[in-house]
């Protein structure tokens, strides 16, 4: 209801659960459910895949730019410092940015999956990856 609603507000993801109460809650949420028994598949399943491919994504695109840098910088060393560009073609640089930026994200979002739905939910000591932090830290 109504009374949940700074709480919702201050949280970092909000949860909304339609109910008698009206849909104050699920208004001001950031996903709406209408069951509470859909909490757990929202929090084990999707929060799990979602911290995980988002973990992996940072880290590509980090070390993407990080290759980037260092291939300019090599280039650069090359030819001398003389500014000649790497990538002189326009239609070059947009293969790029679909390779090696547009198409990690949509081959990720797609295929990957490292457990199943069912075994997300049966075994919820999976999720605590997320907390420990052990696919986003300063090793990785």
């Amino acid at each position: 209801g109504a009374n949940y609603v700074p709480m919702i507000q201050g949280a970092h993801v909000g949860v909304g659960i339609s109910g008698q109460e009206g849909l104050q809650a699920v208004n001001n949420a950031d996903y709406a459910i209408a069951q509470f028994r859909f909490l757990a598949p929202l929090l084990l399943v999707h929060g799990l895949s979602n911290y995980r491919r988002t973990s992996k994504l940072v880290c590509h695109m980090f070390y993407k730019n990080v290759l980037q840098a260092m291939l300019t910088f090599w280039t650069a060393t090359l030819n001398h410092m003389s500014g000649t560009k790497i990538v002189v073609d326009y239609a070059a640089s947009m293969v790029y940015a679909v390779l090696y930026t547009a198409a990690p994200v949509i081959l990720l979002g797609t295929w990957d999956r490292d457990v199943e739905p069912e075994t997300a939910l049966r075994a919820p000591r999976l999720y605590r990856s997320g907390p420990d932090d052990r696919d986003f830290n300063r090793v990785v």
